[in-house]
């Protein structure tokens, strides 16, 4: 895999932790919105794609593991529970171990 591939897997990566980061922070100013505020409601729409893109992620990383030739078959499901139970803090961990740190072929 090239190495722009790689960084963009990694940004892409990167980007679902900022999502969810940031939710909780919308989270906390959106307590003091009313229903009739837009804000309220650009909040609620954010919130949605945020948890979507990061679906999608949770997805391509459950694909990746399986489809891997790097990863022992043995690990394989460890990585999908992983990924699926603490996906925030395991897509970039995997991504720089499985994906940066690609073996030479």
């Amino acid at each position: 895999m090239s190495k722009t591939k790689k960084s963009l897997i990694g940004a892409a990566t990167l980007l679902t932790t900022i999502f969810f980061i940031s939710f909780f922070f919308l989270s906390k100013y959106e307590s003091s919105c009313t229903e009739k505020d837009i804000f309220y409601a650009l909040s609620i729409i954010l919130g949605i794609l945020m948890m979507l893109y990061i679906f999608i992620m949770v997805g391509f990383y459950c694909y990746f593991v399986i489809d891997s030739a790097h990863i022992p078959k043995e690990r394989k499901a460890v990585w999908i529970i992983i990924i699926l139970l603490f996906h925030v803090v395991a897509m970039p961990i995997l991504w720089f171990v499985h994906i940066w740190n690609e073996p030479k072929e």
